[in-house]
């Protein structure tokens, strides 16, 4: 699937900076029929008609950075990456464009997010009232990834502590989000376990070309 339009400054901002303790190896790497995740979510990115992404490296960048296209991306290490999450995004944010009119922020561990959810986040953020700087998918009420966080409240990220979590920003102003149900279980599944990946895998290989 491909969408008309392009975002060319809305960067995507992929976050593959964990331990992946509970998985056993990087997540980043887990193969999809011979497609790393981290690959997955960058494909999709491209037919988005997104900016180059940055990726966040933290915990083994080299062996995860050794399996990244050597174009096409700016890849950040942060060396604080076990401080939390937060320290991994602020990292990320140092790193974006000048003029970024947003970022769309994508754990590495959940790349079988649908093109139409994330055609449909843009879709929204392109005719989104100025006020109205957040935009998050929401499924069986739940708010999921990956969410699109405009320039108005990059300062707060920055502010955040390394181990306080993204969604605080979120949760400080909900008028300035806009919520949008999609028809997609994969804004809310992540990839911890084995287990977990194995279902992930089963999915991917029932997609018709693995889109």
């Amino acid at each position: 699937m491909r969408w008309t339009g392009f975002f060319e400054m809305i960067i995507p901002l992929v976050l593959a900076a964990g331990r992946s303790e509970r998985m056993g190896s990087p997540k980043a790497l887990l193969d999809f029929g011979g497609r790393l995740a981290i690959e997955v979510i960058l494909d999709l990115c491209r037919r988005a008609s997104l900016a180059a992404p940055v990726v966040v490296l933290g915990h083994e960048p080299a062996r995860v950075q050794a399996a990244l296209p050597s174009a096409g991306l700016t890849v950040v290490e942060n060396p604080d990456y076990a401080r939390g999450q937060s320290s991994s995004i602020q990292a990320g944010m140092k790193a974006l464009p000048k003029g970024a009119e947003g970022f769309l922020l994508w754990p590495v561990d959940m790349p079988l997010v649908a093109d139409a959810t994330v055609a449909a986040l843009l879709a929204v953020w392109e005719k989104r009232p100025a006020e109205k700087q957040i935009v998050v998918p929401m499924r069986t009420g739940r708010r999921g990834h990956p969410a699109i966080y405009g320039a108005a409240v990059f300062p707060e990220f920055m502010r955040l502590r390394p181990d306080e979590p993204g969604h605080a920003v979120i949760r400080k102003d909900p008028a300035r989000v806009l919520e949008i149900p999609v028809d997609d279980p994969w804004v809310l599944f992540r990839m911890d376990t084995p287990e977990e990946y194995q279902v992930a895998l089963a999915e991917y290989q029932r997609r018709p070309l693995h889109l």
